[in-house]
């Protein structure tokens, strides 16, 4: 009995606490934010396209911030399931380490896209280049109004509003010119710019989209 009991109380000593067990999630948390927070300050995505590393970078620092919080969570769900008969803690543990990594890329990759939107906006002071907006045509579609921009063989449709497709088509300065399109303040003498639209466009690699006219007002 006394061999038993010191078993048990080893294997309890053994198991995480709930205070470590929080301090591994926020210690986790902490290094995924201060990391990205380290790699925006420092990048150089403005002066050029965005580089995809940039993107992979904070997706892979994301999903080892995930497999920390899996690792630490399958260790305690492992060990609250070994009395079970059919209980595998390994193949637990490794369950909840793949899900967070899973888990936690997704949430780095969000995290980068948006980052990467507004850096392209607001981290820089040099002025905006002046170059025509290559509007091909604004029409309608089943219905829904759209806005077709391109140059040297590529287009893209962008849906818009019904007011939006009333102004561009009368030729006045557009209400939210950012909807449609990129201002680079050091975009030097490029005509098109390279950019990640994020993951509400729905949308899968890099896509060129073209200066804001110089007419736009920015209301």
């Amino acid at each position: 009995m006394p061999l038993i009991s010191s078993t048990i109380g080893t294997r309890r000593r053994l198991l995480p606490s709930r205070r470590a067990y929080r301090t591994a999630i926020g210690t986790a948390v902490a290094t995924f934010l201060a990391w990205i927070v380290v790699i925006n300050a420092t990048s150089t995505i403005i002066v050029s396209p965005i580089n995809p590393w940039f993107i992979r970078a904070v997706t892979t620092l994301g999903g080892m911030a995930g497999l920390k919080i899996g690792v630490t969570i399958g260790m305690v769900e492992a060990a609250a399931a070994r009395h079970r008969e059919k209980a595998r803690p390994r193949a637990t543990r490794v369950m909840f380490a793949a899900l967070g990594f899973f888990c936690g890329a997704i949430v780095g990759s969000t995290v980068a896209y948006l980052l990467a939107d507004v850096a392209l906006f607001w981290r820089s002071d040099a002025p905006v280049t002046e170059v025509a907006f290559p509007v091909r045509s604004v029409g309608s579609a089943k219905g829904s109004p759209y806005l077709s921009i391109g140059s040297d063989g590529e287009s893209d449709a962008i849906g818009i509003s019904n007011r939006d497709h009333d102004v561009l088509a009368a030729a006045a300065p557009l209400r939210r010119p950012w909807r449609y399109c990129v201002s680079l303040r050091r975009q030097a003498s490029y005509e098109a710019v390279r950019v990640w639209f994020p993951p509400r466009a729905r949308r899968s690699g890099p896509q060129t989209v073209f200066a804001c006219p110089a007419y736009a007002q920015w209301w």
